[in-house]
């Protein structure tokens, strides 16, 4: 059996501190603001103390031995896929004449999350094929997952030209080769690099790939690019680095909101069937601070120390990251049990984690995260059943054997 890793520092909590640091660089940066740097830093804080807690507070561990049923598996995954692709077919055959600008693709999926949500359901369908033909070798399989990936990148890269739907495909793959992977930390870090300076450089021209096309953005790179492109000021943390600011001092200005807490809840419920339910962080800065943005269907993302200081002021901080710090630090089990998708989606919410509120959280747990992880123990129990009918069948003949022999 395979139990979870003992090591100092989880590498989700590591990789929280780092995503948590480099979305709030600017709040970090600007000496000007004290009161959103230390926000930040007592995030971090808690984080490491929720860690610390990871062996006083016991979780039932998981434990497997990774024998999956994979014919199981890949039927999962089909159905994953089937369900992610009738979702893109639905919505897209509706707007078929408005993708093909970044801003009104955007715009179009506002208030329509219900329908969104199932979008990532055809990159877990993927990486469910993927890790299920690791046991399988069937080509046949290896050559529809190959061509799905391709389709998919570049559907989203250069048609819809969006970047967060690639992250969790990619970071997937990477989780399901990487025991295969030789030299693992030099790939891990050139990797890191390359991805870093990709989604930078991406974010930098994808206004000019709209307006001018592929083979112009390519000639707008090579006589435009300079390294300010890839430097941290460029980065869109800067505007989650505003929103903490301004719900700082928002906050205190008027006081703490508990209300919000009720919101993220409310969140599973399209609004479609509740008109009048409150709205998310998301919804209610842009509508306060922005509200010419938020008129022509736009929103900003969000901030999760925002949020919580938005609700409970400096106690909120302490509680969500001491909770978020414990949690990441069980992450490994996930893996450890040989779940490779469900851990897909954790890493996946972790890179974002800083840019997310309370509501966008629940809705990655209720409709990505559990869905997955009941699949693999849907496929693990079947498999084990499987194997406890050969073990029963075994011991009766061995019996059967001895009695003859006798």
């Amino acid at each position: 059996m395979e139990r979870t890793g003992r090591s100092l520092i989880s590498i989700p909590v590591i990789l929280l501190l780092i995503v948590l640091f480099t979305y709030h660089w600017s709040n970090l940066a600007n000496g000007a603001d004290d009161k959103a740097r230390n926000a930040v830093f007592v995030a971090a804080l808690f984080v490491l103390i929720g860690h610390m807690f990871n062996k006083l507070i016991p979780l039932k561990e998981i434990y497997s031995e990774k024998r999956f049923s994979h014919e199981k598996l890949v039927l999962f995954g089909v159905v994953f896929m089937l369900a992610g692709t009738a979702a893109h077919l639905y919505f897209y055959s509706e707007n078929l004449g408005q993708i093909m600008q970044y801003r009104d693709n955007y715009l179009l999926t506002r208030g329509k999350g219900y329908l969104v949500v199932f979008f990532d359901w055809l990159p877990l369908g993927i990486l469910m094929c993927m890790q299920a033909n690791q046991g399988m070798k069937k080509k046949s399989l290896a050559l529809v997952c190959f061509i799905s990936i391709m389709v998919y990148t570049a559907f989203y890269l250069f048609v819809l030209m969006k970047r967060k739907q690639l992250l969790l495909l990619f970071i997937g793959i990477l989780i399901i080769k990487y025991e295969h992977i030789k030299n693992k930390k030099l790939i891990m870090f050139v990797l890191a690099s390359a991805a870093y300076a990709f989604l930078m450089i991406f974010g930098q021209v994808r206004g000019f790939y709209d307006a001018h096309g592929l083979l112009e953005t390519f000639e707008y790179i090579g006589t435009s690019y300079n390294s300010q492109w890839i430097m941290l000021d460029s980065f869109e943390g800067r505007y989650t680095s505003m929103i903490l600011s301004d719900i700082i001092s928002y906050t205190d200005q008027n006081g703490i909101q508990p209300w919000i807490i009720l919101a993220d809840f409310m969140v599973v419920i399209p609004r479609a069937l509740w008109p009048s339910k409150l709205m998310t962080l998301s919804e209610w800065y842009s509508y306060t601070f922005h509200p010419s943005l938020y008129e022509r269907g736009g929103a900003y993302a969000s901030s999760l120390i925002a949020e919580a200081y938005f609700a409970l002021s400096w106690v909120g901080i302490v509680l969500v990251f001491f909770v978020v710090g414990f949690l990441c630090s069980k992450a490994d089990m996930v893996k450890a049990a040989g779940y490779n998708v469900a851990y897909s989606v954790v890493i996946y919410m972790i890179f974002l984690m800083p840019r997310l509120g309370g509501s966008s959280l629940i809705i990655y747990a209720v409709f990505l995260l559990f869905p997955s992880w009941l699949t693999y123990r849907f496929s693990r129990e079947y498999s084990e059943k499987l194997q406890k009918e050969a073990t029963a069948v075994c011991k009766n003949r061995c019996t059967g054997v001895q009695g003859h022999e006798l």
